[in-house]
């Protein structure tokens, strides 16, 4: 049997347009989770292409191990 390989998914390949990215945000507000809304909110931003990873490190730094 051949092997299978997996790609890594980007949802900020799927989010096309303003519709789509205010349903995106709306959904992970739902989850009540606030680290996965600010990955939304950095998944719209890579798809808009203007990357927000260090400006989401600066407003949410992670968690210490103490």
């Amino acid at each position: 049997m051949p092997a299978i390989t997996l790609r890594n998914f980007d949802p900020a390949y799927y989010l096309v347009d303003d519709e789509t990215c205010a349903h995106y945000l709306a959904a992970a507000l739902l989850e009540d989770d606030p680290d996965g809304f600010l990955q939304a909110l950095d998944d719209v931003e890579r798809a808009r292409g203007n990357p927000l990873r260090k400006g989401l490190r600066r407003l949410h730094p992670p968690h210490s191990g103490s």
